[in-house]
């Protein structure tokens, strides 16, 4: 898949593309993929989530699940990728410490 608002010549149109091709990234629509645009922590979750499945990779459960603040928010189509990077001590809400080993 070709991104029309990845440059050629960017250092990371590579990555881009490989994630794409790997299910990974799917851009926003219409062939674009805002590569200066802020990632949102639900975003991260599912791309996390994505390449996790993509390299078979099984991530255990280090927590309980927990119920963000926010947790109204968080949109149905990444609600699954939080919970299972929440429970796997990737991703942490506000306040919480989640990253003792």
């Amino acid at each position: 898949m070709r991104y029309t608002d990845v440059k050629d010549d960017a250092y990371y149109m590579g990555y881009i593309e490989w994630a794409s091709e790997n299910g990974i990234v799917k851009g926003i629509g219409d062939k674009k993929f805002p590569p200066d645009q802020a990632i949102t922590r639900e975003e991260l979750a599912v791309i996390m989530s994505n390449f996790a499945k993509a390299m078979n990779l099984k991530l255990n459960h280090k927590y309980e699940e927990n119920t963000f603040a926010d947790s109204t928010e968080i949109s149905a189509y990444a609600r699954e990728a939080v919970k299972e990077m929440q429970m796997a001590g990737i991703l942490s809400d506000k306040g919480i410490q989640m990253m003792k080993y």
